[in-house]
């Protein structure tokens, strides 16, 4: 059972955060509102607006961080709801060093599965959690591809990791 959604405004950026009554991080998303995607695997819209101060404070905090390029956006704890093979696309995606990034085919390389690149930008797509497992990170062979919250989004996350993509 979700206990809460936040909305706050950070350094421009408009964040929706959901957390469950365990204070695990369930969805982090950048805009006025979750994820459709989201919102329809979880198939539950309303939500309570009560969140531990101290939880509220400790994302916040990480975010500014993050924001601030002072540091990588830490582990939280969270919930990760996605297929299994999202899952491993996830996991694949988290093992990319602040500041560097990988194509979509390295993901599917590193998952055994070389073909799947498609079906990896597919999960990718569908990501959750968008700074824990941080999807921006991977590009396509010849542009950046695509993210879920805008590309004018995930180019300014890539130039505060000091990374700089005219295209």
């Amino acid at each position: 059972m979700l206990l809460g959604k936040a909305c706050f405004d950070l350094q421009g950026f408009s964040l929706v955060a959901i957390f469950d009554a365990k204070g695990r991080l369930w969805h982090l998303q950048f805009g006025l509102h979750p994820a459709p995607v989201f919102l329809k695997r979880l198939k539950k819209k309303d939500f309570p607006w009560i969140i531990p101060p101290e939880l509220l404070f400790s994302l916040k905090e990480a975010l500014c961080q993050y924001f601030e390029q002072q540091a990588p956006f830490v582990s939280f704890p969270y919930f990760l709801l996605a297929t299994s093979f999202e899952r491993k696309v996830l996991q694949v995606v988290r093992q990319i060093p602040y500041g560097q990034v990988r194509t979509y085919r390295w993901v599917a390389q590193q998952l055994g599965q070389p073909g799947a690149v498609r079906a990896v930008g597919q999960a990718l797509a569908r990501n959750p959690l968008p700074l824990l497992f941080p999807c921006h990170r991977v590009i396509g062979k010849k542009d950046l591809g695509g993210f879920s919250a805008g590309i004018l989004l995930k180019k300014r996350l890539l130039r505060g990791e000091g990374l700089l993509f005219d295209s």
